[in-house]
């Protein structure tokens, strides 16, 4: 185990031993990341970072990039693939104003925490995240990716042909894919056919979506519209919410149990 803190002050190749170094600002030539190593990316890179990047059979401890970091780590189409779960809880942490295209490695990613200021953007592009915290930042996470807990405090985007099963949401969220448990406290919508195992609804959600819920919870002060037909098979409507109606789309429910009315 070694802590690599990136230099890149040759050129964009994470491989490159020169590119790396033992200390934030020692000596370069520490060698390339290996499995339960912790890596830092801290200060603004010199090139961006688009070769060596097939790095699926390593396996960090910890990766840490930014605050300071702005530059490019991966691109569309050819991502930085590397694991981060070699120690139980081994966290993936992203800050900074930089982009960065990642997917997670043989043996997935347990923590992922994205911070993005000001232009800075992650893509999650394939692989499987035990748990990710979006806490700021328009993120994302693409076809071929799998999240298993999502904690949403920004924007983020789940796109099509990934997999999402549980997520808590209070900030701004969009879904092209089926999840099994939303719990909404900000602004979500899904969209094409997605379908909704269990949506709790505590604030403003939108299903723009031919797909069912199957069990509708909308609390007090909730909204919950429609701008697609579709099937509800149980909506829990609590008194003070507004629950699927004076929709101008067709909402077919099965089961409507009003509580406190």
């Amino acid at each position: 185990m070694a802590d690599k803190y990136g230099r890149f002050t040759s050129n964009g190749d994470w491989s490159d031993t020169n590119n790396w170094s033992s200390t934030r600002y020692g000596a370069t030539g520490a060698g390339a990341p290996s499995s339960n190593d912790v890596v830092y990316l801290l200060d603004p890179p010199q090139f961006a970072i688009t070769s060596g990047l097939s790095q699926g059979a390593v396996d960090l401890n910890g990766m840490t990039i930014g605050p300071d970091w702005n530059g490019q780590l991966g691109a569309a189409g050819s991502p930085l693939t590397i694991a981060v779960s070699g120690t139980s809880g081994a966290t993936l942490s992203i800050s900074g104003s930089g982009s960065v295209y990642i997917t997670a490695g043989t043996n997935g990613v347990d923590i992922a925490k994205l911070q993005c200021r000001g232009a800075g953007k992650v893509w999650l592009t394939g692989g499987t995240f035990a748990q990710v915290e979006n806490r700021s930042g328009d993120n994302e996470s693409a076809s071929g990716c799998t999240i298993t807990t999502l904690y949403n405090l920004g924007r983020f985007m789940l796109k099509a042909g990934g997999t999402t099963t549980t997520v808590f949401n209070t900030g701004t969220l969009l879904s092209e894919v089926n999840l099994t448990t939303l719990h909404n406290d900000g602004t979500a919508r899904v969209i094409n056919a997605v379908t909704i195992t269990t949506l709790n609804n505590r604030s403003d959600y939108t299903h723009q979506s031919s797909g069912t819920i199957t069990t509708a919870n909308c609390y007090p002060g909730s909204i919950s519209k429609a701008l697609a037909p579709f099937t509800a098979t149980t909506v829990n409507e609590w008194f003070g919410s507004q629950a699927f109606r004076e929709q101008g789309v067709t909402v077919t429910v099965g089961t409507r149990n009003q509580i406190g009315w």
